[in-house]
């Protein structure tokens, strides 16, 4: 139940990305596309002589765009 919720919003948030969109064949967003761009973002522990450090992969201008729609603070 929570899942739909949140993804009721999420699409509800992203309402003005899909406006903007082309129809049919020529549509550049889904929802699915959406989480396709979304699951690039990376964060890895690197370890190199007992030490540690995160890499985070550096955002698209689509994924903060993306975020800033979902009010997600980066």
């Amino acid at each position: 139940m929570l899942a739909y919720y949140v993804l009721w919003h999420m699409k509800q948030r992203l309402q003005a990305l899909f406006e903007t969109n082309s129809n049919g064949s020529k549509r550049k967003y889904t929802f699915d596309s959406i989480i396709e761009i979304l699951k690039c973002i990376r964060k890895e522990t690197v370890e190199f002589c007992k030490a540690q450090s995160y890499v985070i992969t550096a955002l698209t201008n689509e994924q903060k765009d993306i975020f800033k729609l979902l009010g997600v603070k980066i």
